[in-house]
Order: C-alpha cells, then sequence, then structure tokens
C-alpha cells in the first residue's frame, strides 16, 4: 500500500514537472539594419525593434538575444558576415544610408527608419552578406519577411537559403539552393526556413542579376517569427525539491 501511495506521488510530481518546466511559444522579432537611422523604441506603433548595422558609428553585425516587438527576450541571435563587401573589401557594397531611401512596404515596414537605410550590394559576381540564426529550436519551421529598395540607381535583390554559414555563391557545399528574390519596389517577401539540429539557419543576400553592376541591390529590414525555446521555470526547480523531500520521507 506504502509503495502503491509512493509510486502515486511520483507520478503526480514528474507530471507536474512536465507542465511546469513551460511549453514552446511563439515569438516575432523585428530586425533594423542600419547605418545611420535607427528606429526609436518603441516605434510609433508600439512596436519593438533589434538594430544592427554601424548607425552606432562601429562596425556592430551581431545581435544576441533578441526582443519581440512587445521587448520580450526571445533567445534569438543574428549575425551578418559582410567580410566581402565591408570597407576595404569589395568596393560598391556595404553598409549605407545616403540615397537609399527605399519605398515604404507593408506594416511594420512602414516605420521611415527602417527603410532609410540597409545593406547595399551592386557587384553581381562576388559581393554578399550572410545572415546567420541561432539560438532557435531544432528542425522547427521559421517564418521570414524581408524588404529591400532604393530610391534611386536601385536593382533586385536574391536570398539564398544555405546550409552553413560558410557556403555562399554558389558553392558546391550548398546541397539544395532555395533562391528567393528581393525586389526594389518595396514588395515585401515572405519565405519560411526549417532550422538545422542545432536551431540554426542560413542565408545569404547578394545582387540578383548576373554580371550587372548598373544598380544596387539593397535589403533594409527583416523579421523572424517562429518558436521561442522554453526555458525551465522556477516553478519546475521547486517541484523537484520538493519532490526530493517527499523521497526522503518515505524511506
Amino acid at each position: 500500500m506504502i509503495h502503491s501511495k509512493l509510486n502515486k506521488t511520483i507520478t503526480l510530481g514528474l507530471t507536474g514537472l512536465g507542465l511546469a518546466a513551460g511549453t514552446a511559444s511563439a515569438a516575432t522579432a523585428l530586425i533594423d539594419i542600419a547605418s545611420s537611422a535607427v528606429v526609436t523604441d518603441p516605434a510609433g506603433d508600439g512596436k519593438y525593434w533589434n538594430t544592427i548595422g554601424q548607425a552606432d558609428g562601429a562596425l556592430d553585425h551581431s545581435i544576441t538575444n533578441m526582443v519581440d516587438s512587445a521587448n520580450v527576450a526571445t533567445g534569438f541571435n543574428l549575425a551578418i558576415d559582410v567580410t566581402n563587401i565591408d570597407s576595404g573589401g569589395v568596393s560598391g557594397a556595404g553598409f549605407g544610408g545616403t540615397g537609399v531611401n527605399g519605398p515604404s512596404g507593408a506594416d511594420p515596414f512602414d516605420e521611415a527608419n527602417v527603410i532609410t537605410d540597409g545593406i547595399f550590394n551592386n557587384n553581381a559576381g562576388n559581393g554578399t552578406a550572410v545572415f546567420s540564426f541561432t539560438g532557435l529550436a531544432a528542425s522547427s519551421s521559421y517564418n521570414f519577411s524581408a524588404i529591400g529598395g532604393r530610391e534611386t540607381n536601385g536593382d533586385d535583390g536574391a536570398i539564398i537559403i544555405l546550409d552553413a554559414a560558410t557556403s555562399f555563391l554558389g558553392n558546391s557545399a550548398i546541397t539544395t539552393e532555395v533562391n528567393y528574390s528581393l525586389l526594389n519596389d518595396g514588395t515585401v517577401r515572405d519565405f519560411s526556413v526549417t532550422s538545422n539540429g542545432s536551431g540554426e539557419i542560413f542565408f545569404e543576400f547578394r545582387k540578383a542579376s548576373t554580371g550587372d553592376t548598373d544598380g544596387s541591390a539593397t535589403i533594409n529590414g527583416l523579421s523572424i517569427e517562429g518558436a521561442v525555446v522554453p526555458e525551465p521555470s522556477s516553478t519546475a526547480l521547486i517541484g523537484l525539491g520538493g519532490l526530493a523531500l517527499i523521497l526522503r520521507r518515505r524511506r
């Protein structure tokens, strides 16, 4: 009888721990790619943004633990590798603001400072920026939205899904190349990508037309929506302590 009660207590305790540990929830993080103009948080519509770029006067190509549009931490991380289009690298590409002033897009990309600047590229052959998202749930689908555009001398861009952060520009390591166009007219491009087993997603941005250096492709802003990796709650830790005490008393 005692063993029966003990087993029942343990079962209930473990069930409670499972509930207390938390379940995965979805979040949307907004990203302003900026060289000079930054969205003031919260924006006019009350949403919060994450800024990546050199708007602060220094090259800052990574964000850790991005916040969602309600200013709640997501655990999402982003790093942008612009090694071959940065200052000192390939000419005619990089973070830029002057002359960009892309067209306004659909909500939330109607914020003026989001479309003012971004990463631009007029090198069709070798200029690229690689985006690496980490801290995501493993093997889970994430929805992205992107906006691009330049007021004058603009051109269409391309977003290419990668297998790894180091495989870009048609590298043979890319087993399945998925290409999404990013038009210069402010049309918001929506696409979905499934994270790998380590909770990572990689893609590159470059100019769509091959061999054409007349005009620049620009990516001004991004959003990512998907599962947040849950953390064990304090309630679960308390439950563990209580279960240990019960087991000790039953001995």
